[in-house]
Formats: C-alpha cells, structure tokens, sequence
C-alpha cells in the first residue's frame, strides 16, 4: 500500500456565477506516484477535456486512468443528475484553470507546474517560478493555480526567507497603496505598518502609485508596472496562517 501525506489549505474560490464558496485544496507527497494537488468543487474546463471515462467511476480510478495516460490533470465531476465523470486532460491550471463545480473534485500533478518547490521555515509552501515577469502576469499566473498566490512577506521570518532565495533579481511581492494612496496594503488587506519587518523599509520615489519588489538591499522598492520581476508563489497546505 501506498503512503500518502495529505496536507490541506483553504481558500474561497470564486466561480463563474461570481458566487464565492469554500473549497480545501489539498497537497499529497507521494514518492511513487508523484506528488499532487486536490481541488474540492472544482473540475476541468470541458473544452480541456480529452478522455473520458464513465463506467465505475470513482476518485481512485480515475487517478490511476491519468497516470495511464501520462496525463497532466484530471477532474471527476458530478452532475445534477447524480451521474459523475472521470475526465482527463494534458493541461495543468497554470496553462488552463479549472472552474467551479460544487460536488466537484480537481487533481493536478506537481511537475505540471514548472518551476521549484520547497516547505520553508514559516511553514508554507513556496513555488519559485522560471523567467521574469511583468507584476500583472506574475499576480494572475500564481492566482491561477488553486491555493496559490503571489508573494507576501508579513514576517520576519519571511523576510529571512527571501533573502536566502532572491539572488540578483528583485522579487514582486503583493504590495499596493490603498485607494486613497496614503498606506501600503498587502493583497489580502493587511496594512504594512501592522507588520513587523525588521530593517526592512519601504521606499517609493516614483512620482505616482506603482508595484513593489524585494530587491537584494532588503528594501521593498516602488516599481513602475513595466518592470520585469522574478515571481514567487505561496501556497498554505500546512493551514499555518498567512
């Protein structure tokens, strides 16, 4: 028998009535057969499906129907009607994401995902991405992967671990001014200043609101939008806190 570590992370997804609903996305390490993600109430976008498979169908079957043919990810989606599918793609979310479907479920494979990641001391789980981005791209890429999102640093911890990953390339993080331009705000609305991040400054001398970027002075340091940045993504399976 196999063994598994099952770790779990939460997010609220969005689908496509704009209806938000909570989903646990879950981390399986397997050695053997290769690690992957979980994807509660979701499942593949129908124009990505390329098999399918409706006799005896079940979570393990239709895992197992993937590995047989080398597929990327696989979803097994359940009907009104009580009918499900096993439906089987060579696509992962970071080229085509999956869709809202409560009942649903949605795999993918790790090394679908390009790029390296690694369990760091804050207990998340960092994806370091290939090839420099643009912020927008950099934002929407690690926000297309379930569970994923671009770089916060709210810690000194984090802080320490950036430093060991950053290199000659400023990283983004997801640091915006509020609406009324007058404080940084993280992306999921935590205010920089209730954040303690030892000889860390923020430095801004662009004449309007830009992006920002840990670069290797260990100073979050104004962008312009047009700037390409190195792009990290977090990911929570731990259920440690953000």
């Amino acid at each position: 028998m196999h063994q598994w570590t099952v770790l779990t992370l939460t997010l609220v997804f969005i689908g496509l009535s704009g209806a938000a609903y909570d989903a646990r996305i879950h981390y399986i390490a397997n050695s053997v057969l290769g690690s992957f993600f979980v994807a509660p109430n979701m499942t593949m976008r129908e124009q990505e499906i390329k098999w399918r498979l409706n006799k005896t169908v079940n979570d393990c079957s239709c895992k197992y129907a993937c590995l047989a043919v080398d597929c990327s990810a696989w979803s097994v989606t359940r009907f009104h009607n009580g009918h499900q599918e096993c439906q089987l793609g060579t696509k992962s979310p970071y080229i085509k994401p999956p869709v809202g479907s409560p009942g649903s479920t949605y795999y993918f494979l790790q090394s679908s995902i390009p790029g390296s990641y690694s369990f760091r001391a804050d207990g998340l789980l960092y994806l370091e991405l290939p090839w420099r981005r643009l912020f927008t791209r950099g934002k929407t890429v690690c926000e297309t992967i379930p569970g994923h999102r671009v770089l916060h640093i709210k810690t000194q911890i984090q802080v320490d671990i950036i430093k060991s990953i950053i290199g000659n390339q400023p990283i983004q993080v997801d640091l915006v001014k509020s609406d009324q331009g007058l404080i940084e705000t993280w992306g999921d609305g935590t205010p920089f200043n209730e954040t303690v991040l030892y000889g860390t400054t923020v430095q801004n001398d662009l004449p309007e609101n830009n992006v920002y970027a840990f670069n290797r002075n260990h100073t979050l340091q104004a962008m312009n939008m047009t700037s390409y940045m190195k792009t990290v993504c977090q990911a929570n399976p731990l259920n440690t806190g953000w």
